[in-house]
């Protein structure tokens, strides 16, 4: 099942391109038949790694900082700097 708001804004994408979901939807289809496979590469932008390689940084760090208040947590990274 597609989300709500990705379904949504899609939409409004469609909208502005005149473009009837449903004549994007069989085009798609169409387009795996012929192809064999899905016709785009299905792979994060590097922006995407990016946010997922700092998200997991965030997570390790949460793993091994207490929990600090903003001034807490700014003296506790010049306390480990290394």
């Amino acid at each position: 099942m597609v989300d709500v708001a990705t379904v949504e804004a899609a939409n409004m994408v469609l909208d502005q391109l005149g473009v009837p979901t449903s004549v994007l939807i069989n085009a798609l289809y169409k387009r795996i038949v012929a192809e064999q496979r899905i016709p785009f590469p299905l792979a994060l932008t590097p922006e995407e790694q990016v946010k997922d390689q700092v998200a997991d940084w965030i997570d390790e760090i949460q793993k091994h900082v207490p929990t600090l208040d903003k001034a807490q947590f700014e003296q506790w990274l010049i306390d480990n700097e290394d």
